[in-house]
């Protein structure tokens, strides 16, 4: 490999600011071409009908085009600068990379991007499961009652026979019935009021499949932003007669399998936690992944690789493209 060649995968004559400007470009465009194989996708996932309704698969495109351009655009800026302060401390240099720290950066890149994707990616498969507009669903997922498996039963409500109750005096029942309206492990109260319910449904939102989706998008931004500008390096040196756009071609196509298949039961579990935000089914990571094997052994888990895959490929071929020919007008223009 050229040596020069790491340090050029997130173009590291941009800026962070150009980075994330160039990631929000890229991620409007794929996100509109591609949301219904987004929407079949998370259909799949969650063994709804498959539908061509163009109303129906471009639900939720508000919250998605919104998910897709922070997503992207954060794991551009943050790659970017993990990648050059990783240079800096192993070679003293932006301009010299290391051979694995596009690697390195892309993970990292991809787990901090998980963080802002999570709840809006709830957000978004709620409103394509119900309807109604991004602010209806977010103050829905806001101010529904949940029950106590959504909060994985660390609370449980201790309950008094009428019994018990005609038996003692007032006093003691005055100091029973106070204990008894409180959660174990410091769990809401009868005295709870509205703002707090609230927060505590958005903290719940916050962290809804958390897991599975710091996992997922690790593996996907290896794919996209490591693997494949190296795989095109590859074609492009070794194969010199192959022009630009085959080499772009072929290695977004490979780079998409890298990302989208090994990352995908980790979407899948993703995709059925926040489907059932209420926690009647699925109630944490490993119980979800557990009950899906249980459901459909090996298979389930890949449910909805096939337009996952097709989404990621194209993705990381749009992606590709706008790296390699809108970084000069960016560095001009930004």
């Amino acid at each position: 490999f050229h040596p020069k060649y790491y340090c050029l995968l997130m173009a590291s004559n941009l800026s962070e600011k150009q980075n994330f400007a160039l990631g929000t470009i890229a991620a409007f465009i794929e996100s509109i071409i591609l949301q219904p194989t987004l929407y079949w996708k998370n259909a799949r996932a969650q063994n709804l009908p498959f539908t061509c309704n163009i109303r129906v698969i471009y639900r939720g495109t508000g919250a998605s085009t919104f998910n897709e351009c922070q997503m992207m655009a954060v794991q551009f800026a943050s790659t970017s600068f993990i990648q050059k302060r990783i240079a800096m401390i192993t070679t003293s240099s932006y301009s010299v990379a290391s051979k694995n720290d596009d690697v390195i950066s892309a993970a990292l890149g991809g787990l901090a991007s998980s963080i802002f994707s999570c709840p809006i990616e709830l957000t978004m498969i709620q409103q394509q499961a119900k309807g109604g507009s991004l602010f209806a669903t977010v103050r829905n997922l806001l101010h529904q009652p949940l029950n106590n498996n959504t909060y994985n039963n660390t609370y449980h409500p201790i309950h008094i026979q009428s019994h018990h109750i005609n038996s003692l005096n007032t006093s003691t029942t005055t100091r029973q019935l106070h204990h008894s309206t409180k959660f174990h492990h410091n769990g809401p109260t009868l005295s709870t009021t509205p703002l707090a319910e609230v927060a505590r449904n958005a903290r719940y939102v916050l962290t809804r499949g958390l897991l599975s989706t710091a996992v997922r998008d690790t593996i996907y931004v290896v794919g996209m932003l490591a693997a494949t500008p190296r795989i095109q390096h590859i074609i492009s040196t070794q194969h010199p007669a192959v022009s630009d756009n085959a080499a772009s071609v072929c290695a977004s196509a490979i780079g998409g399998v890298l990302a989208a298949v090994p990352s995908h039961p980790f979407d899948v579990i993703k995709t059925c936690m926040q489907g059932d935000v209420q926690g009647e089914k699925y109630r944490s990571f490993l119980q979800s992944g557990s009950l899906l094997l249980r459901e459909g052994g090996i298979a389930r888990l890949f449910r909805g690789v096939g337009w996952r895959t097709v989404n990621i490929t194209l993705t990381v071929y749009i992606a590709n493209e706008c790296r390699i020919r809108l970084s000069d007008p960016i560095a001009r223009w930004v």
